[in-house]
């Protein structure tokens, strides 16, 4: 990340993150590894919602290496949401990799053991395009930060709303509220852009639209450099 952004125009903002993650899909999944630590938390939010095959959003899922397919292996059904479309191209070769563990095909019906692969989809955090109480539980890796500022209650919502009573949220937020943009993200030639609020905010929002933080952590980016939190919520 580099220098601050102003993002008056929520439509320019969302299509700038499109188009950049559009273009360089291929460039930060070489880049992006794999968190120690990000994928405890994946594994821990697979626990606290686990009945033998829960369901769940991924939204964000990128190229599907970060969550859709950790959680598909432990055996939950997994619906895998974005706004880029070459993400989503990488995801459907991620999820071909899917390979489910002998203790997780003991937990799912015999129709499902074999077949858990997470279902891909295009869509917009904003409005996501799912029936009430539809997931037993939700993962936004890095997704909500490339959402304009001024929308981030409307997307706490919509989890809140897709998210059935006791299920559960694990969400990445910023450690401070910081908008900004990189005019030649990962030297690839696209612009990014980020916008979030920080952590007290998040919380308190969260709280307003019906989810009890329960855990948090903070996890350095080597990518990016700098710190993001990690909130664990229990939707009420």
């Amino acid at each position: 990340m580099t220098g601050e952004a102003d993002s008056d125009d929520p439509t320019a903002h969302r299509t700038q993150v499109r188009e950049g993650y559009d273009e360089l899909a291929r460039t930060y999944a070489a880049e992006r590894e794999q968190d120690s630590e990000e994928l405890a938390l994946i594994e821990e939010l697979y626990a606290r919602i686990d009945d033998g095959s829960p369901r769940v959003l991924d939204a964000g899922c990128g190229d599907g290496r970060a969550a859709s397919q950790p959680l598909s292996e432990l055996g939950a059904a997994v619906v895998g949401l974005d706004v880029s479309r070459s993400q989503l191209e990488l995801a459907s070769e991620t999820v071909e990799s899917v390979d489910v563990d002998d203790a997780s095909r003991d937990q799912v019906d015999t129709a499902e053991a074999d077949a858990p692969v997470p279902e891909l989809m295009q869509g917009d955090l904003t409005s996501l395009p799912f029936e009430d109480a539809a997931f037993d539980g939700i993962c936004a890796l890095h997704s909500i930060i490339h959402v304009p500022k001024t929308e981030h209650e409307s997307v706490l919502e919509e989890f809140a709303r897709v998210t059935a009573p006791g299920g559960w949220l694990l969400l990445t937020v910023g450690t401070g509220a910081w908008e900004g943009e990189n005019p030649d993200w990962l030297d690839g030639g696209a612009a990014m852009r980020w916008s979030f609020h920080g952590d007290e905010w998040t919380r308190e929002t969260l709280d307003d639209v019906g989810f009890a933080v329960a855990d948090a952590r903070t996890i350095g980016d080597e990518l990016g450099g700098g710190e993001w939190r990690y909130l664990l919520a229990r939707r009420t």
